[in-house]
C-alpha cells in the first residue's frame, strides 16, 4: 500500500509514473508524450536507474534540461 501511496505521488509531484521492474531496475515515463523539439532538446520520455539515488539525480538532470528548454523557448 505505502509504495501504491509513494508512485501516485511521485506522479503528482513530478508528472512521472515511476515503477521497478523484477529485476530491481527503476523507470520513470513522463505522463505526457513530448513533442519532437523537446526530444530533439535533449529531454527523455523515460527515465532507468538502477536504485533509488540514481533515479533522484536523473529526475533532477530532466527537471533542469526542461527548464532550460521551456526558458528557451519564452515559455
Amino acid at each position: 500500500m505505502v509504495a501504491d501511496d509513494l508512485k501516485n505521488v511521485l506522479w503528482g509531484l513530478t508528472g512521472y509514473q515511476v515503477w521497478h521492474s523484477d529485476a530491481g531496475v527503476l523507470y520513470a515515463v513522463r505522463s505526457t508524450p513530448l513533442s519532437d523539439a523537446e526530444l530533439n532538446a535533449g529531454l527523455s520520455q523515460t527515465l532507468v536507474a538502477d536504485d533509488p539515488h540514481a533515479m533522484v539525480v536523473r529526475l533532477r538532470t530532466e527537471f533542469e534540461r526542461t527548464t532550460r528548454f521551456s526558458v528557451g523557448r519564452g515559455e
